[in-house]
């Protein structure tokens, strides 16, 4: 990476190379009707990221619940690892900071039950993050030199570290209904976190599609339908193109997004190994004024368009 020398203040380039020494073992049970689980672990040996480990666990069981067939699952994750090189160090012309981090440190435990017969699914998620390394702007605000006089954030984006923990809570209702062709899945998500300033998450996250699935003259499988995507207000991450990654936007200016639903209309096909779709997307582009239309602050969703692709399956078509 470009550097400096601070004596004579000439440019050069610094190389980096480094590397771990990592060992692991697995454990897994992946066969039998009522239970199934799995175990990994891992860790650096040799290396720059000495003493990282990470341990994974999880496990299945069916089990019939108010009738039905269902599976219930659970999950654990046990982590600490070193800060990413790129976090740590970063030189670039609008970019430039020499950071040292200690470990994060993550646990995080979580639970499942499926019921495939009614089309549910509940997800409980806990997850409790230590020593958390992310990037933050430092920059203020100035003002448009033009008519409309607009207040606008400056950047400065530097990596940091919370020096405590921040717990996080996530819950997950997926619900699918059927009535002959006509389906209706349903994926809804509530967050919480413990510290909206360092980690900002949106309430609630839905994610609805509504379709015809059906077969037509016994050979094309046709998919219509549109799906609407929503999530509720919050200070969403800003994106820094410079370092090509996400940051808290500065406390001196902040831009909530979200409270849009995002529509898109769609006709997916599938014949002899052919697929095929057409998708009008942000379909109700205009309808509602657009001015929530961001997905991430200063970076509105694309207007109404059409899209359409071709997938081809040489063996299947021949």
């Amino acid at each position: 990476m470009p550097d400096t020398l601070g004596s004579r203040n000439d440019e050069y380039m610094r190389r980096y190379n480094e590397g771990n020494f990592i060992v692991g073992a697995s454990l897994a049970k992946a066969q039998g009707e009522n239970l199934t689980f799995g175990a990994e672990f891992e860790t650096v040996l040799l290396g720059e990221n000495l003493g990282d480990f990470s341990i994974d666990g999880e496990m299945e069981l069916s089990y019939p619940v108010m009738g039905h067939d269902a599976s219930i699952g659970a999950y654990a994750h046990i982590s600490a690892s070193e800060t990413p090189f790129f976090m740590a160090l970063q030189h670039s012309t609008f970019a430039w900071w020499d950071k040292e981090f200690d470990k994060v440190f993550r646990t995080r435990f979580g639970g499942s039950l499926e019921i495939e017969k009614t089309g549910t699914r509940l997800q409980l998620d806990v997850e409790n993050i230590a020593n958390y390394v992310y990037l933050k702007n430092e920059g203020g605000t100035y003002v448009t030199q033009d008519q409309y006089a607009i207040t606008q954030p400056t950047y400065s984006i530097t990596a940091a570290q919370h020096s405590g923990s921040i717990q996080i809570l996530s819950a997950t209702l997926q619900q699918n209904f059927q009535a002959g062709p006509l389906h209706w899945d349903n994926h809804l998500t509530y967050q919480l976190s413990g510290n909206k300033d360092i980690i900002p998450l949106p309430t609630l996250n839905l994610f609805t599609d509504l379709y015809f699935k059906f077969i037509y003259y016994k050979r094309l499988h046709m998919k219509v339908g549109a799906n609407a995507l929503f999530f509720t207000r919050y200070n969403a991450p800003g994106y820094c193109p410079a370092v090509g990654m996400y940051h808290l936007q500065s406390d001196s200016y902040k831009q909530e997004v979200g409270g849009y639903p995002l529509m898109t209309a769609y006709v997916n096909c599938f014949l002899r190994g052919v697929r095929f779709y057409i998708m009008y997307y942000h379909a109700n582009n205009g309808q509602m004024g657009n001015r929530d239309s961001f997905i991430v602050p200063g970076y509105p969703a694309n207007p109404s368009m059409v899209k359409f692709g071709l997938s081809l399956d040489r063996k299947s078509v021949v």
